[in-house]
């Protein structure tokens, strides 16, 4: 069925984005971080608990279904234009709040130590789980409405292919 190949497609393409972050972690930390071990740990776990990779890919199988298993006319483009907004939103607003937090009084001092202002964290935090969660429910929908309308052809194929009617 329609359906079943839509479960397929979504499900090799959000491993596939599980697999990316996976390397894009390994990489940020041990390769391009500075910071100690202990942090680094940290980090690394840090970033695996958000899920962006794998929101992103699922928000671009629903491009890629409609475009092989409902036949629309659809363009590379806007199959990932979705997936880059929110990707690239979850990542500016981060880096926003971090650039505020700096100008607010973080500094570094003569040990090393950095200290930085508590509650950019704090809004940096809530922003990204906002952002995360609206791209669920945001694919939630889109997915909801695109099962529907596979259900319909795949009806429509049945009766087509049916010898009783």
């Amino acid at each position: 069925s329609l359906e079943s190949k839509r479960a397929a497609i979504m499900v090799a393409m959000i491993t596939v984005g599980v697999g990316f972050a996976c390397c894009e972690n390994l990489f940020y930390i041990f390769i391009y971080g500075k910071a100690y071990r202990s942090s680094e740990v940290f980090i690394l776990l840090a970033r695996s608990l958000s899920p962006v990779h794998p929101i992103a890919a699922a928000l671009q199988s629903i491009g890629v279904c409609k475009r092989d298993l409902e036949k629309d006319k659809i363009r590379l483009g806007t199959i990932i234009l979705p997936s880059i907004l929110f990707h690239g939103f979850y990542d500016f607003m981060l880096v926003w709040i971090n650039f505020i937090g700096n100008r607010k009084g973080n500094y570094v001092d003569g040990n090393e130590g950095i200290y930085m202002d508590s509650g950019s964290d704090r809004i940096s935090s809530i922003l990204s789980v906002a952002i995360l969660l609206s791209g669920f429910l945001y694919y939630i929908q889109k997915s909801r409405k695109q099962r529907e309308r596979l259900a319909v052809l795949d009806g429509e194929a049945t009766v087509k292919s049916s010898n009783l009617i």
